[in-house]
């Protein structure tokens, strides 16, 4: 399992070609999904550019029509240091790489074979990596009709789409890796982000963008002569 937890697009100055004013680029970085960047067009060349240089292994995004993305990564002398080319098919994507040190901007190339192109949010950085959860996922649907409100203030139809709502349990974590989940469970706190549950088998399982409604602190077991940690979380999408 791994999560977009912290999007440096927010410390980025974002433009764009065949920008719809009223839908511009800033709203791949808003917390929800469905305020959408939209071109006027059926393609938009984005350029991202990096308050400082970053390093970067991953890419996810929701809620758009794309049928394919180029990214381009450059240093802070404009040299090309990566080339990355994504065939779009689903709708929410996950996409990793081998991390790129140094990049002070990327350009994204979108296209769509519809009349106009549009992007919910994109997400990039250096992704965390959780240990497997030790139980099955089990998810369930907030109908639209109980107004259930998620962590980040949405409630659950008024996008006409019900939120779907996952919980997961992880046992006999090491010492080394609880306080990176700590840190993670501060940081991250009510502010919707990507998840990938089962980054090797998306026909199977595909990212979610969600917020974290529920968990449990993770607590110390002694289990024969070993100290480790049990802690639970729940999260619930959001559109």
């Amino acid at each position: 399992m791994i999560v977009s937890y912290d999007n440096r697009l927010k410390e980025a100055t974002l433009s764009a070609t065949n920008e719809d004013i009223n839908r511009p680029i800033t709203n791949v970085i808003h917390n929800f999904l469905e305020l959408a960047f939209f071109s006027e067009t059926t393609s938009s060349e984005i350029t991202i550019v990096f308050d400082e240089t970053e390093s970067l292994d991953h890419i996810a995004f929701d809620y758009h029509n794309l049928d394919s993305m180029i990214i381009e990564f450059y240093d802070i002398f404009d040299n090309l240091l990566h080339t990355e080319t994504i065939t779009v098919i689903e709708d929410c994507n996950f996409h990793i790489w081998n991390t790129i040190d140094n990049v002070k901007t990327v350009v994204i190339t979108a296209e769509t074979y519809s009349s106009e192109m549009y992007i919910g949010g994109i997400s990039m950085g250096e992704y965390f990596e959780f240990p497997y959860f030790t139980q099955s996922i089990k998810g369930e649907i907030k109908l639209g009709s109980t107004l259930s409100i998620s962590a980040g203030g949405q409630a659950s139809g008024n996008s006409k789409k019900n939120l779907e709502s996952y919980s997961l349990n992880f046992s006999y974590i090491d010492n080394n890796v609880v306080n990176d989940i700590k840190y993670y469970l501060d940081f991250i706190n009510k502010i919707p982000h990507f998840v990938n549950f089962y980054e090797d088998a998306n026909d199977y399982f595909k990212p979610f963008y969600g917020v974290i409604t529920t968990g449990t602190i993770p607590k110390p077991k002694r289990r024969l002569s070993t100290w480790n940690w049990d802690f639970s979380l729940t999260y619930q999408e959001v559109r």
